[in-house]
């Protein structure tokens, strides 16, 4: 891979640049620009000496002072020795201080996220069945200590007041107390949790559909993109479940899944098992699945800590107090 220092600004994105990131002659050279809260973004369609089509790319764009390097490591360094990786292929990245940039294959003719699609049972298959691959490739048996478990916590314990001021209108008084019970206890479940090393690993953090890539029609693997957490930083070890419970219990409708969870994360555990890693009892596997559940409204409540968020997100962060309440009685936690 070249040595190219990490780009700052869009317009460096030329045929030149991304002749000396490949490393091969750029014959033709298309771009279009695009922006989100998360950086710039320049789709490339390019001919490109040795390739039969042209290629069609990505380069991403974001604040390293903001987001750290983690994505670059992600696809350069955390996950470049596993083979068949169900990542996106990155032909460039570089960091520094202040930028980092992703030259990536831009993948919309095949793949879209999953927020497009209803969930069904072959995509939750490849949903565990990927996350499984890079969990288990990252399964460390190194447990969050008191000082990451209280950063984790930090923020949602700041947004519980003021989630549980804005529930009074649509939420009954029991549904409060339910939260509010849920808080009182979680601290202490997590930190005895995490005396037993047994079942942790790198976890993605942010399992939402937009960071999950499904092909458009028949068979291939489901890709993980924008990983959260990033290596190195509080919640980068966590209860290798708590990415199924994030995805599941927040992002699936509650019909989905309660027809497809327990078969999934059965699955899931069959994988890591066939892999060298996993559970030594069914019983700890169901233990953690109900604690990760009720984990789950830490993130509506890490969103109301956010200036303005109660108000502007309401939508979001209610739908997903309300799916998490319908889990904890659906699996008695």
């Amino acid at each position: 891979m070249a040595d190219l220092p990490a780009l700052h600004d869009p317009a460096a994105v030329t045929a030149d640049w991304l002749q000396r990131a490949l490393g091969r002659r750029v014959l033709s050279f298309s771009r279009t620009d695009a922006t989100s809260i998360w950086g710039a973004h320049v789709r490339i369609v390019a001919e490109v000496d040795g390739e039969a089509a042209p290629l069609k790319l990505r380069v991403k764009i974001a604040s390293s002072s903001v987001f750290g390097r983690g994505e670059v490591d992600y696809y350069l360094r955390d996950f470049v020795d596993l083979p068949g990786a169900p990542l996106v292929r990155c032909h460039h990245a570089a960091a520094d201080d202040t930028h980092y940039h992703l030259l990536l294959d831009d993948l919309a003719d095949t793949h879209r996220n999953q927020d497009e699609f209803p969930v069904t049972g072959d995509y939750g298959r490849g949903l565990v069945e990927s996350l499984a691959r890079v969990q288990a490739h990252r399964w460390t048996a190194n447990p969050p200590d008191a000082t990451a478990l209280e950063a984790g916590l930090a923020g949602p314990l700041q947004g519980l007041p003021v989630m549980l001021a804005a529930m009074e209108d649509g939420f009954s008084a029991a549904d409060r107390r339910r939260v509010a019970d849920v808080f009182d206890r979680l601290p202490e479940a997590l930190a005895r949790r995490a005396a037993d090393p047994a079942g942790f690993a790198w976890t993605h953090g942010d399992l939402n559909p937009g960071n999950i890539l499904a092909p458009v029609e028949g068979p291939g693997p489901v890709l993980l993109i924008d990983y959260q957490p990033f290596g190195g930083s509080p919640g980068h070890d966590q209860l290798a479940l708590n990415d199924l419970a994030h995805a599941m219990v927040l992002w699936w409708p509650e019909a989905s899944r309660r027809e497809w969870a327990a078969p999934q994360v059965a699955h899931w555990h069959a994988q890591l098992c066939s892999l060298g890693v996993g559970y030594a009892s069914a019983d700890r596997l169901q233990q953690d699945w109900r604690l990760c559940v009720a984990r789950t409204l830490l993130t509506p409540a890490s969103r109301c800590a956010e200036p303005g968020a109660v108000t502007a997100h309401r939508e979001l962060w209610t739908l997903h107090v309300r799916r998490a309440l319908a889990a904890l009685d659906d699996y008695a936690c």
